[in-house]
């Protein structure tokens, strides 16, 4: 899938006046959206069964293929998340692999962001207040020829300056006396 779908946005007024949005027509007005494959199994069948009362549900689960399912909705109509799968066979076997999650808020359809996608977020989120936290400790770092460097923040520096001074004048009359 390209980047660019995690940054566009489906919404057809014109569908949504006629007809509210349901689980029954969810995935047609999805099926106008950008990020619907005309040449998935759903597209398909509905041509296929376009005149003939046939149950494509039946269909779709065994047959290879991408295809589109409603995976969940609320009870008002307001949400609805589609998932893009793929039925692949493994031994005989019909599996179903998931490659992508879209939702629809409102009749706004948006590609949901991948686990990958958020990690990264999370990783740039987490270094970007790491570099701001080396950022503030550069700031607050002195130098004591004594100590070496000290990391201190800025309501203590009073306290350690009167300390410094304590030490250095016990220093000088460690010296005199030698």
């Amino acid at each position: 899938m390209k980047d660019s779908e995690f940054n566009q946005v489906f919404y057809c007024p014109e569908f949504i006046n006629t007809n509210p949005l349901t689980k029954e027509n969810i995935l047609e007005y999805f099926s106008y959206s950008p990020f619907y494959d005309e040449f998935s199994l759903n597209q398909i069948f509905k041509m296929q069964s376009r005149f003939a009362q046939i149950n494509i549900d039946k269909f779709m689960n065994q047959t290879k293929g991408i295809f589109y399912e409603v995976i969940e909705s609320n009870s008002e109509n307001t949400l609805f998340i589609i998932i893009k799968k793929e039925n692949v066979s493994i031994n005989n076997k019909i599996v179903s692999n998931n490659l992508t999650v879209y939702f629809s808020i409102l009749g706004y359809v948006y590609r949901a962001p991948t686990l990958e996608l958020l990690e990264n977020k999370a990783i740039i989120t987490m270094l970007y207040n790491l570099s701001k936290a080396l950022d503030l400790s550069e700031k607050s770092k002195r130098y004591d020829f004594l100590k070496g460097r000290i990391f201190e923040s800025n309501d203590t520096i009073e306290v350690n300056e009167e300390e410094n001074r304590f030490l250095l004048n016990t220093l000088q009359e460690f010296i005199k006396k030698s």
